[in-house]
């Protein structure tokens, strides 16, 4: 369906009693190596954004309340490593210069959702949320996120450059959003989009005996985080494939069910827009333990 069609509709997800949990149907995470060339600066890959939005739109139409998330790929970390924000040498300028990136392609996730009748609404968490010594996120405010959703909007969330008490400016990633959204408000289900279809034994676009898991466990992770996945890291200064696992793992002990996959699977979109199933192909689940 077309905007035109879904803009006659007015819904709102009932959040009067935020006590009760979960609150969020599902969270989207669109990984940055899903919807951007990360060896080319800021370069889109227009046929995964747009089989996302589409995903997300179907979505949307099936539940009463959803929240995406993306990171930042090739218009964020290629500036944010030039500036190293992250090892605590980047100027004003260098920090301005990365947020403006990301920005751009907030416009464009957000566009591409418009497009499909999502009455989706761009959020960057600079200045409601910070960290401390890079990593740890401070304050998470999630009082925007909550007006959006009573209002019916789909919050449209990305990493982004924040102040940080320690080091001036830092890099808050997509995936450690998502597990700050699922701690502080609930979630049914998560949904990380990558480039590859779920978790491999290794890397399959390297191993031709890599061998995909349905699931994965916390026992398995330590071997095999930093092989299966997302695309390399060599210009992702948020850790990679490794962070999204620790940002699955702490969804799933939070009480949401989690997934891994590619974008264009059909696996993946049943997840997405119906819910978890029973065998679901090229999609690892991760477990809570």
């Amino acid at each position: 369906p077309t905007g035109r069609h879904l803009r006659g509709a007015v819904r709102a997800c009932d959040m009067s009693d935020e006590s009760e949990r979960p609150v969020i149907d599902v969270v989207v995470k669109l990984g940055g190596a899903a919807v951007t060339d990360k060896s080319k600066r800021e370069t889109l890959k227009e046929d995964a954004l747009r089989w996302c939005a589409e995903a997300v739109s179907s979505a949307y139409q099936r539940c009463s309340s959803v929240v995406v998330i993306h990171g930042a790929g090739s218009f964020g970390h290629i500036s944010a490593k030039e500036s190293r924000i992250q090892q605590g040498e980047s100027s004003a300028f260098g920090a301005a210069e990365t947020a403006a990136s990301v920005r751009r392609l907030n416009v464009l996730v957000v566009d591409a959702l418009l497009a499909r009748g999502v009455p989706a609404v761009g959020l960057s968490p600079r200045g409601s949320w910070t960290t401390s010594s890079r990593d740890l996120v401070h304050q998470a405010a999630t009082e925007q996120l909550r007006a959006l959703l009573r209002r019916g909007a789909v919050p449209v969330v990305h990493g982004d450059v924040v102040m940080d008490e320690q080091q001036q400016w830092a890099i808050l990633s997509g995936d450690k959003i998502a597990e700050e959204i699922v701690r502080h408000m609930g979630a049914q289900r998560v949904v990380f989009v990558s480039d590859v279809a779920g978790v491999y034994t290794g890397d399959p676009r390297a191993d031709a005996t890599a061998r995909h898991l349905p699931t994965l466990s916390r026992a398995q992770c330590t071997a095999l985080a930093r092989d299966g996945g997302d695309s390399d890291d060599r210009a992702d200064v948020t850790g990679g494939m490794a962070a999204k696992l620790d940002a699955a793992f702490a969804s799933a002990a939070l009480g949401a069910r989690v997934f891994v996959g590619a974008a264009h699977s059909a696996g993946l979109r049943a997840v997405l827009v119906d819910g978890p199933r029973e065998s679901v192909s090229e999609v690892t689940e991760v477990l809570a333990e």
